[in-house]
């Protein structure tokens, strides 16, 4: 009885009093919207927020700077990916993995392709997820040979070296005598 007394006063009270025009139902569907708006915003900013971090993650990919004295021989090392070994090249290890490496080949099929290749799974199982792995380059002594031994100096056939003059070959200035007997007393 209470209820219908209740239904029957809120509808005679939305149907008396207006506010600028408008009802009661009609503000509360206005508030309902702006609520809406708001969540909206809310997730849209968020949704924006991965989007750049995720974009932030690739610029990071694509920063890596290859460090020639790190391009070498792996004895020991097999990728995941691939199965190969020794590993030659760069050995790029994953940060968030116990133990996940991957040869150039199937590092460049992970950044490039967006797939994950991983053969031996029931020897070192790991996520699958691309997002939960970041790659870094290791060379681990012991088992890394480096391929290039000065990556600094410049490329190109070597020099010949000034021939050594030894104590009996003719002397420079033009003597005639043997080296030991005229300039190199």
């Amino acid at each position: 009885m209470m209820f219908f007394r209740f239904q029957k006063n809120f509808a005679s009270f939305t149907q008396s009093h207006h506010f600028h025009g408008t009802t009661i139902e009609h503000t509360m569907a206005e508030v309902k919207k702006t609520e809406e708006e708001v969540r909206r915003e809310e997730i849209m900013k968020k949704v924006a927020e991965a989007k750049a971090a995720k974009a932030m993650e690739e610029l990071s990919l694509e920063e890596t700077v290859l460090d020639p004295k790190l391009y070498g021989t792996l004895t020991g090392i097999t990728c995941d990916g691939c199965g190969v070994e020794p590993m030659v090249g760069y050995r790029w290890r994953c940060k968030n993995c116990a133990n996940h490496d991957l040869c150039d080949a199937c590092y460049d099929t992970f950044k490039n392709g967006n797939k994950l290749l991983h053969t031996n799974g029931r020897r070192n199982p790991i996520s699958m997820k691309l997002a939960d792995h970041v790659f870094d380059i290791l060379a681990e002594r012991g088992v890394f040979k480096p391929i290039v031994k000065n990556p600094g100096a410049a490329a190109g056939p070597t020099k010949k070296s000034k021939k050594k003059l030894k104590p009996n070959d003719p002397c420079h200035c033009g003597s005639g005598k043997k080296l030991k007997k005229c300039c190199k007393k």
